[in-house]
């Protein structure tokens, strides 16, 4: 224990804090633990409106070989038992938020033989789009849905749906991995491979509140006070007039860019000293002012929000919401424009552990009906590589639904893979119709080729007109 308590006083205070709290047994005492900052951001928000799907995480698995059922079941209820937060639920007790964790649960998992359809995967999609769009109670767990659809000889097609407040993108990955090591182990006998987890998430958010408190809290405070004073509200013409009560409904729009042009982008991104992300970001932050018409932007981008290793394990709601606010005036060349929102996303990326909901707390910004506060788009970029999993007789893929739903205004999101880079456009349908969409898609392509070609050119002089359209004109 000595040893211990050394090598714990070696550790940043953060880290130090959590171990402090992990090992006293302070944590593991407790019955209900309280919410995390983004978890009671989104309690209050489905209590708003308790019939939403909006923060609703479905996804679906192929499964192609020899499944066998029972290991199957085996395998997801060691997942429950292992990992608390898929056996919580919320509710207020003593006028307090809290998480109550059940001691002990057993995943439903119903299975639909769909093998007699003409047509399966028809079927297929109409279940999923079902279970994406079905609410969940938040006061009864778990928080979790499975559904394992017999689609036909050896192919299965299992549905998976979690509320976000137990859950991010993060934990999805998790949750195949230990599932593929759990299924491989126990079709062969023997037991689980997988390391008993140090903290549960109910740790996290004790330790979190404890933490983030005095200057610790003040400090990155002070930041983004001045980063975001006024941030004006992004204003792009839609289709629709705005509502004040969104559906949270959407649709997307899948593009790829050529092997050649994701190289230039490497190269640009390299020679000006940023990251392919901030040369996205500022193709993105461009369009956005071009069709607001506006110089000032804001644009929020999503962050693991696992800054800890005892964190990387776990099944929980860790990621967090940078805003990134660039200012477009004064007619920049390109190279200049991405050197401003370099340091701009290095500022944001430094002040990453302020949790979005005490960002919004205590700045109190205006609320416009129909506009999430501080930034209404969205960007991300995802670098990890996909695989197909392959387990003792059986093969793992996604399978996509297109079930989909619409958080903010829109959504860019880009993903990286060997035959180059791949972008999903999100757009809420309550406010866009097709059309846009592919116009502001097209938009980026012609944006992003222009700042590759020519690094010196001055913003202004970035068309969003095609060759031919210029012919034209």
């Amino acid at each position: 224990m000595n040893e211990l308590l050394e090598k714990m006083e070696s550790l940043p205070e953060k880290k130090r804090r959590l171990l402090e709290l992990m090992y006293s047994g302070r944590l593991r005492m407790k019955k209900t633990y309280p919410l995390s900052y983004s978890q009671q951001r989104l309690w209050f928000l489905q209590q708003l409106d308790p019939g939403s799907a909006a923060y609703n995480m479905a996804f679906a698995l192929r499964l192609a070989g020899s499944l066998d059922h029972g290991i199957l079941r085996k395998s997801f209820d060691e997942i429950v038992r292992r990992h608390e937060v898929l056996r919580t639920s919320f509710t207020e007790k003593d006028s307090k938020l809290v998480q109550e964790i059940v001691p002990e649960l057993q995943l439903n998992i119903e299975e639909i033989d769909l093998t007699a359809l003409p047509a399966p995967d028809q079927r297929v999609l109409e279940i999923a789009a079902t279970e994406a769009n079905a609410p969940f109670d938040l006061s009864r767990a778990p928080l979790l849905r499975a559904k394992l659809l017999h689609v036909r000889e050896r192919e299965y097609v299992l549905l998976i749906t979690m509320h976000h407040i137990i859950s991010d993108g993060w934990s999805t990955a998790v949750l195949v991995r230990e599932f593929s090591a759990l299924y491989t182990a126990y079709l062969s006998g023997t037991s689980s491979p997988l390391p008993d987890l140090q903290i549960q998430y109910g740790d996290y958010a004790v330790w979190q509140r404890d933490w983030l408190q005095g200057e610790t809290l003040e400090r990155p405070l002070a930041y983004w006070r001045q980063a975001l004073a006024a941030v004006p509200v992004l204003e792009l013409p839609t289709d629709h007039p705005r509502v004040p009560a969104r559906t949270g409904k959407g649709e997307k729009i899948l593009f790829e860019f050529s092997p050649e042009i994701s190289g230039k982008l490497h190269q640009l991104s390299r020679r000006e000293g940023a990251t392919l992300f901030m040369l996205l970001l500022a193709v993105w932050q461009l369009v956005l002012s071009r069709h607001s018409r506006q110089k000032d932007i804001a644009v929020g981008t999503p962050v693991a929000g696992r800054g800890r290793q005892e964190t990387e394990n776990l099944i929980g709601f860790f990621v967090n919401t940078l805003v990134l606010r660039t200012d477009l005036d004064g007619n920049p060349t390109v190279s200049g424009f991405l050197k401003r929102v370099k340091q701009v996303a290095l500022n944001a990326f430094e002040h990453q552990d302020l949790p979005f909901e005490k960002l919004v707390e205590n700045l109190q910004p205006d609320r416009t009906e129909g506009h999430t506060p501080l930034f209404q788009v969205m960007l991300s970029l995802q670098n990890t590589r996909q695989e197909q999993l392959q387990l003792p007789g059986l093969q793992l893929s996604e399978f996509v639904t297109g079930a989909h739903t619409a958080k903010f205004d829109l959504d860019l999101a880009f993903s990286e893979s060997a035959s180059g880079l791949s972008g999903k456009l999100s757009y809420a349908n309550d406010l866009f119709e097709q059309e846009t969409a592919n116009a502001l898609v097209n938009h980026l392509r012609l944006v992003l080729e222009q700042m590759v070609a020519d690094p010196e050119m001055r913003i202004n002089q970035i068309t969003l007109l095609s060759e031919e359209e210029r012919a034209q004109h």
